[in-house]
């Protein structure tokens, strides 16, 4: 959905004559693969036109902006990167608030709120409930550290106690009998005067905490208080909804976008070319495969009668907000030119 979302924005964009008049914005869009290092050399391989598709545009072409990167960890190293050759960065996903620092990443900007807001959230939610005892857990990246670092900070002020603080490498989520020791130790009896876990954890490690909760039957019921990583995504509970049950997830506002639905709904994959990903999209819908794809994922063949027209389509929160950056970005450039390019010799 945010590849579809990108392209999406540009083709409003460029159709639009109001902004970027005699000006078509193009895009290079690659997979991160939610690993920091990988969209840094990516991205230092744009740079530098080392691809050949690249290679083969027009040489005046150049990047001048980036839409990205989907977690806080790679939005971190790739500011770092952006800002020595003074290239704009707009996240529609990356909330930690250690990309607040306008100093250190002076070219960064993002179209969701930061993580100092969800940590607020988590404190009135608890002041309301009347809880004054709690658990802290995060994942032992950019966005768990930071996260809860800034709801530690609001609760104590608030007078609140956070008995337990555990950092979750991401790699307890596949050792079984790392997740029951540590839920052993922490949950039942130890600390039995709080029910209320808070979590800034990712989605593996979310749905191994709960699952590992499910296997062992560890201590009394727990409240599960989750920041947006959790937040509406329905994968995260499958098969353990029981467990789940009462637990309150934040996650950032998703405006109506009937245009966006509307536009997903017209796609099919014989003719969405452009979208490299779309197939493996629709597949994943219709939990179906495609007569040329070689790694058949699923058992049955994939319909010509297949549409997304009546098709109940959860629109990711992301999706909205690559939609709001590629716009940012366009009048951002927009108003830059008809600002300063009057001037002889300002615009290259």
């Amino acid at each position: 959905q945010d590849t579809e979302a990108m392209l999406y924005a540009l083709d409003l964009v460029n159709n639009d004559q109001d902004i970027l008049p005699n000006i078509k914005l193009g895009t290079v869009i690659f997979d991160g693969c939610r690993s920091p290092e990988r969209t840094v050399r990516l991205s230092k391989a744009i740079i530098n036109k080392e691809f050949d598709d690249i290679v083969s545009m027009n040489h005046e072409s150049k990047l001048s902006g980036v839409i990205g990167a989907p977690t806080s960890d790679a939005s971190l190293q790739l500011a770092e990167l952006l800002s020595v050759h003074k290239v704009t960065q707009i996240s529609p996903s990356s909330s930690s608030s250690r990309l607040d620092d306008i100093i250190k990443y002076p070219h960064f900007l993002r179209t969701v709120g930061s993580d100092k807001s969800q940590a607020k959230a988590l404190v009135d939610i608890i002041k309301n409930f009347g809880w004054s005892y709690v658990h802290a857990v995060f994942s032992d990246n950019a966005y768990g550290v930071s996260g809860m670092r800034e709801f530690i900070r609001i609760a104590t002020n608030e007078g609140i106690c956070v008995a337990t603080q555990i950092k979750m490498e991401e790699y307890f989520a596949k050792n079984e009998t790392v997740m029951s020791n540590i839920l052993h130790f922490y949950f039942p009896g130890n600390f039995n005067k709080s029910r209320v876990v808070v979590m800034f954890t990712t989605d593996t490690m979310t749905r191994a905490i709960l699952e590992t909760k499910q296997i062992t039957s560890i201590g009394n019921d727990l409240v599960w208080l989750a920041a947006d990583y959790w937040g509406t995504q329905k994968h995260i509970v499958d098969g353990v909804k029981e467990i789940a049950s009462g637990a309150i997830t934040l996650d950032f506002n998703l405006p109506e976008y009937p245009a966006l639905m509307d536009h997903f709904r017209t796609l099919r994959p014989e003719t969405n070319l452009r979208n490299p990903w779309f197939k493996e999209y629709w597949q994943h819908i219709f939990r179906c495969y495609i007569s040329d794809d070689s790694a058949k994922q699923y058992s049955n063949p994939c319909s010509i009668s297949f549409t997304l027209e009546n098709k109940v389509i959860p629109l990711s929160t992301k999706a909205v907000y690559v939609v709001d950056s590629v716009m940012a970005y366009a009048r951002g450039l927009d108003n830059l030119i008809k600002t300063y390019c009057e001037f002889e010799n300002f615009c290259p």
